[in-house]
């Protein structure tokens, strides 16, 4: 971060999510020289206090019965890639079902809002509403599990336990 840079940045409208580069799987992650755990979480916390120092919104450090929703479980929560496609998640970069619009130079943003959906809005059977663990089940913890990986729309005791 280069501390001659004097920005400030002050939108309620935006908010930054730090996350460090991890493992999730693959070949190639072997071949990059990750970062110690305490490492990540100093340079993190950098990240964090830098985005303060600014004025702009930072989404860490949320705690409590929200702080495990996924980005990606809120309607207007997006991934603008370089390329012009907009996407839900940054762990199922290029999976199609991640794809739901694009940047167009003539018409603007384009959102495919029933795709959109599809990453936001619960998909439960009558008997998970009455469930301590609903919330989870709310398709809102990490929406991919149900879009992409095919895991159930409602995770029973067992299930939630093996998976979280």
């Amino acid at each position: 971060m280069n501390s001659k840079l004097h920005i400030h940045w002050k939108d309620g409208r935006f908010s930054v999510l730090i996350r460090p580069i991890g493992d999730w799987g693959g070949e190639t992650v072997k071949k990059l020289d990750l970062l110690s755990l305490s490492e990540r979480d100093h340079l993190v916390l950098q990240h964090i206090n830098y985005l303060k120092e600014i004025g702009m919104d930072c989404s860490n450090g949320g705690k409590g019965i929200f702080s495990k929703i996924c980005y990606a479980g809120f309607p207007h929560s997006m991934v603008f890639r370089a390329n012009g496609k907009i996407e839900k998640c940054t762990v199922a970069l290029n999976h199609p079902k991640n794809l739901i619009g694009f940047v167009d130079t003539d018409k603007g943003v384009c959102i495919d809002e029933n795709a959109n959906q599809l990453w936001w809005q619960p998909n439960l059977l009558s008997k998970c509403y009455s469930c301590p663990k609903v919330l989870s089940c709310f398709n809102m913890q990490c929406p991919k599990n149900q879009l992409i990986d095919g895991y159930p729309p409602s995770i029973c005791t067992d299930e939630y336990d093996k998976i979280y």
